[in-house]
């Protein structure tokens, strides 16, 4: 699928790339997309989007289809609902990033690295778009303070509880080339 729908655009100023052996997680964005596809599911692939780096801002894409809906702009019930799926898709990758990590294999290990390195991100890169969960901003660290974690560590917080209970005794809407 192509990513065609603008979701956010941040400014390079603002931010810092995370690396994980010394490649920056976003390049690998092709990479962990069809592997996420093709492990899992097309849902957990579209969880993120497309990272479009440029002299001064990253734009992200989405190739889901539908309205675009910021979590910030969310009524509650939409934001619980919104958290909900997309906690479940997290759920899946941290449990495929843990088995990964626990690998022998190097390659298994640094996928396992990269899949946990894009799992923080704040509630101004958190998307419903149509009915798919779609996350922007993963990948960086942030410099601004007035970014709210709300959405990550709500996700972060109930992942973490749902995982421990389980064990026995986580825009715009223009399309691409429009003004």
């Amino acid at each position: 699928m192509i990513a065609t729908t603008h979701l956010l655009s941040i400014e390079r100023s603002q931010i810092q790339f995370i690396g994980v052996r010394g490649q920056w997680v976003i390049s690998a964005y092709p990479q962990i997309t069809r592997f996420l596809s093709a492990r899992l599911s097309q849902d957990h692939a579209l969880l993120f989007a497309e990272p479009v780096v440029a002299a001064h801002t990253i734009d992200w894409f989405t190739a889901a289809d539908g309205e675009v809906q910021p979590f910030t702009r969310l009524d509650e019930v939409k934001r619980a609902a919104l958290l909900q799926q997309t906690g479940t898709l997290i759920m899946d990758i941290q449990a495929l990033s843990q088995e990964l990590s626990a690998s022998a294999q190097s390659d298994q290990q640094l996928i396992g690295e990269m899949l946990k390195s894009i799992l923080t991100f704040p509630d101004q890169s958190l998307f419903l778009v149509g009915a798919q969960p779609v996350v922007a901003g993963w990948g960086l660290k942030f410099a601004e303070t007035d970014i709210r974690w709300r959405a990550a560590s709500i996700l972060h917080a109930k992942t973490a509880r749902e995982a421990e209970s389980a064990r026995p005794a986580a825009g715009s809407g223009v399309k691409k080339g429009q003004p």
